[in-house]
């Protein structure tokens, strides 16, 4: 089994991108579409053009209103994080046209290090849900000595690896379910450690230690083993598939910090595993993948929409270009327009 490397978890936020492609949208005479690696950004006409330089600011960054350069954003809305204004990137629809994130010019942010972490460096953090402990407390930080932390690269932001990627196969599609993460780890001592994204959660009655409870995870895991998934239902993120009850969802299992293939896990998490979408087949390419989740179904509930695929290699090998992952996410633009928040 392959050995889960010990990379830093960090997203890119920010980062140096050159523009690849520049297209008109029809009937619009001020606005046209870019594209920078995989993504998609609405610009004025004529700011960029093939070959340019520049900063791509990711889906989810916080822009702090403190700096000037990003203020014209506040208009569209700004939201207060520890005492400081931010503007938050979501995805829009201009003219039919699917916009994600912001593209600015290189030369505007003479300060920065190409080889550094640009976002610290202009105050971009990282938009984050309301931790849901409902009447819980953070025990502490994530046990990073104990695994790593819930989180696949975006399809987007993989176009230059894509034919490495698709050489690692095979590879299988499951539902991406619209929940919070869930992580617990058993220590070597079997001392349980039950996570939320990013921090531990002190033992208790909340939402991750009832749902470890209520469907037994405490009792499937041995000393080294840890176990990766979604809680979702009632309660948790306003509920999009209109499921009852709060379920979980399987996604990852781990022996001694070594991801264990699907096949091989536990009988009892197998009975817990989210589900497979059979019959469909990793595509030739990056835009095609992003189209094929654009109206997909929910396996768990089929009158509802997906919110996408999470690709998974089938022997679970870590892959480089995944920063040492096994799994890759594609999310519907059509979701994100209607359920951002």
């Amino acid at each position: 089994m392959p050995a889960i490397s010990a990379a830093e978890d960090t997203r890119q936020l920010v980062t140096v991108g050159v523009v690849s492609d520049v297209r008109p949208i029809p009937d619009a005479d001020a606005i046209e579409v870019i594209t920078v690696r995989g993504w998609h950004v609405v610009t004025r006409i004529g700011e960029f053009h093939p070959g340019d330089k520049c900063l791509y600011f990711e889906i989810d960054s916080m822009l702090p209103m403190s700096d000037s350069r990003f203020t014209f954003l506040a208009e569209r809305g700004t939201r207060e994080v520890d005492g400081r204004t931010y503007h938050r990137l979501k995805t829009a629809r201009l003219r039919g046209v699917y916009s994600q994130g912001l593209v600015m010019p290189l030369s505007d942010f003479a300060e920065i290090d190409e080889t550094g972490n640009i976002a610290e460096c202009l105050g971009v953090i990282k938009y984050e849900l309301p931790l849901s402990l409902q009447g819980g407390s953070i025990a502490g930080p994530f046990p990073v000595d104990l695994g790593r932390k819930t989180d696949s690269e975006r399809i987007q932001n993989l176009v230059d690896a894509w034919d490495t990627i698709k050489s690692f196969g095979p590879w299988v599609a499951t539902e991406k379910i619209d929940g919070t993460s869930c992580s617990v780890f058993s220590d070597t001592e079997g001392i349980l450690h039950v996570c939320g994204r990013n921090y531990e959660i002190s033992e208790g009655d909340n939402l991750y230690w009832n749902a470890v409870r209520a469907n037994q995870v405490d009792k499937m895991l041995h000393p080294g083993e840890g176990v990766q998934f979604e809680i979702y239902g009632n309660g948790v993120q306003r509920n999009p598939l209109a499921v009852s009850g709060v379920r979980i969802a399987v996604f990852g299992f781990t022996r001694d910090q070594m991801y264990v293939p699907r096949d091989q896990w536990p009988t009892e998490l197998l009975a817990h595993a989210v589900p497979v979408y059979t019959g469909l087949d990793l595509p030739d390419s990056v835009e095609e993948s992003i189209e094929q989740v654009e109206r997909l179904d929910s396996l768990i509930n089929p009158n509802k929409q997906a919110e996408g695929i999470v690709w998974h290699q089938v022997d679970a090998k870590v892959i480089p270009e995944l920063d040492y992952r096994n799994t890759f996410k594609v999310l519907s633009n059509r979701y994100l327009l209607k359920h951002e928040q």
